[in-house]
């Protein structure tokens, strides 16, 4: 059974000081498989995310030796520190060793995935499946806890399915391991990252806990962040997709959350210069994905501009990083010739688009890749 929302509270919070590291903002990054790589993870910083995660690496290949991905995945940039490692695994003695090999590599926390809802990774018992076992919940955590000497964090889910709410044991468990903080993301196993986040969950959770709560799941902008704050207590929100070609969404959530007017969103060059910036800086630490991840990373910038998904498909279909920039080029001399239509009339067509319309040629949206 879910539990009642709590009435709506005060956001009111002190700082958290977990370690070394201050979260004064109370809004973060959240590790995102695929996406959350030195430039998203850079962006999101510099617009006042006071925490960003790296992609979740199994804990395994970390502690068998020198794994060339896995370390690739941990790879940091001093831009974003403080950059938390996220690691994931259910043997207890395999996540302790892998807790110290993150240390010495100079990790300021270390999080552990207990929500990952992909199959193979639940298959191993590790991620989502450990909402099902608390016991082992708390022996992961205490071994982590007790093989470093700094904070050791968790990121779990409300639960498995809408049959059971195993997220309040989860949590529970976390924290007599030792747990310094717990993320919850406020859908089950079963959601995965779909259908309405269920904030009651936050809510019960923060009730039954007494280290910090933050809630994650839905928070898209700085009302949805206040939102869930007010009705579920927590402590701070993290932000997933919801800031994919949106950094500044940081920003807004930071300044609502203290109370200050909202910023001015940034003007069609300043994104110019962003997106510019994430291309480059992709083909940069990742010389030899780049392309094929800016094709991604660019296309968020497209999604909610007009005709942005024609934008969003090319982008795709794009073959090399000349040909993204001339892309990248178009769709800004586009937005331009938008910006100066009189509001209430219809943008400009961009002439590739007439040509596809006047084919019937409508291309699908294209999700975020997860």
């Amino acid at each position: 059974m879910t539990p009642e929302v709590l009435e709506p509270t005060s956001i009111e919070r002190a700082p958290i000081r977990i370690g070394s590291v201050e979260i004064r903002n109370r809004v973060l990054a959240a590790p995102i498989c695929g996406a959350s790589k030195v430039p998203y993870r850079t962006l999101a910083r510099r617009f006042g995310a006071d925490l960003v995660y790296t992609e979740m690496v199994k804990a395994y290949p970390l502690v068998r030796g020198n794994d060339r991905r896995t370390l690739e995945l941990l790879r940091t940039d001093p831009a974003e520190f403080p950059c938390v490692p996220q690691i994931c695994g259910a043997d207890e003695d395999v996540m302790a060793d892998a807790a110290r090999r993150l240390e010495q590599l100079g990790a300021p926390l270390i999080d552990i995935n207990m929500g990952c809802p992909v199959p193979k990774v639940v298959k191993e018992g590790a991620g989502a499946a450990l909402l099902r076992e608390p016991a082992r919940v708390e022996r992961v955590v205490r071994a982590c806890a007790s093989a470093v000497g700094i904070p050791v964090t968790v990121k779990t889910r409300s639960g498995w399915d809408g049959r059971e709410f195993t997220g309040i044991d989860a949590a529970r468990a976390a924290e007599q391991g030792g747990a310094r903080l717990i993320t919850i993301h406020a859908r089950t196993r079963e959601q995965r990252h779909g259908g309405a986040p269920d904030l009651a969950s936050i809510a019960a959770v923060r009730a039954a806990v007494g280290i910090p709560v933050v809630g994650n799941g839905g928070v898209v902008s700085a009302e949805s962040a206040l939102a869930m704050l007010r009705q579920t207590g927590c402590d701070a929100v993290m932000v997933g997709r919801g800031a994919f070609g949106r950094p500044w969404v940081f920003r807004e959530i930071a300044r609502a959350i203290r109370g200050e007017p909202p910023p001015e969103r940034p003007s069609i060059d300043e994104v110019a210069e962003i997106v510019r910036w994430h291309l480059a800086r992709t083909h940069e630490t990742e010389p030899f994905r780049g392309h094929g991840l800016s094709r991604r990373y660019v296309a968020w910038y497209f999604r909610e501009a007009p005709y942005g998904t024609f934008f969003r498909d090319r982008a795709f279909r794009t073959k090399d990083r000349g040909e993204m920039e001339a892309l990248v080029d178009e769709f800004f001399a586009h937005l331009r010739l938008a910006a100066l239509v009189p509001r209430g009339e219809a943008p400009p067509v961009p002439a590739f688009v007439a040509e596809r319309l006047a084919r019937g040629d409508v291309p699908r949206e294209v999700p975020d890749e997860e």
